[in-house]
């Protein structure tokens, strides 16, 4: 049911596919400082695009729909989950496609700062920020959404997203171009403790997820249409 759910999502927000290709042309852009942030803004706006659903079911009325069908509130929201976990390893594979063009060639009128040469305990390391800043965002917007809908929280979600990015992008900013960037350092003591880093990291970041989902399911559980 939870499989059905995520597809009756997907074919409900379809309409909005056509942002699919400036998102990507954003994403390249965003690795014009360092080719590190890439993924990380891939995340970012793709898990933007998970919010979706939420508009198109409250223009729809699809609530109403949904709660005629043999369905409970709860594979609602674990379906909306679940296809927001796969619009994730769709970011984190075209930031990483994104990232190995911009560190392995040389592109006719972009010029990117920082390159770092690609290897399995980088990706890793990028994947579980990812990883961990999706879980961030959805902590931050899905129990907005299930509990205001989508035309009263957005602009609350779209707040919250502008200042995670800006945040996030200022510090790395500030941290990187120290003449002792942390950023290295912290890269380097990965690399020596992969498990431990990324494993804590991936840890954190799946217990913030399963936070925002048991919250979602009490919210939207509660909410009357």
């Amino acid at each position: 049911m939870i499989v059905k759910m995520a597809a009756l999502d997907w074919l409900a927000m379809k309409v909005y596919l056509k942002f699919l290709f400036p998102m990507l042309f954003f994403v390249f852009l965003g690795g014009l400082g360092s080719s590190l942030i890439i993924v990380s803004i891939s995340v970012w706006l793709f898990t933007g695009m998970s919010t979706y659903p939420f508009a198109v079911e409250e223009k729809g009325e699809l609530n109403k729909l949904y709660l005629t069908l043999p369905v409970k509130k709860r594979d609602i929201v674990a379906g909306r989950y679940f296809l927001s976990f796969i619009i994730l390893i769709g970011s984190i594979l075209i930031g990483i496609g994104c990232m190995f063009m911009v560190n392995n060639y040389n592109i006719p009128f972009f010029t990117f700062t920082n390159k770092y040469l690609l290897n399995g305990t980088l990706l890793i390391t990028v994947i579980a920020v990812g990883y961990l800043l999706y879980a961030v965002l959805v902590l931050c917007n899905f129990p907005l959404l299930f509990t205001l809908g989508y035309l009263k929280g957005k602009y609350l979600t779209i707040v919250i997203q502008i200042i995670i990015f800006l945040g996030g992008l200022f510090s790395f900013t500030l941290l990187e171009n120290r003449s002792e960037s942390p950023v290295e350092k912290f890269l380097n003591f990965a690399a020596e403790n992969m498990v431990l880093v990324n494993g804590m990291i991936f840890i954190t970041a799946t217990v913030i997820l399963a936070l925002s989902y048991i919250i979602c399911v009490k919210v939207y559980s509660k909410r009357d249409f």
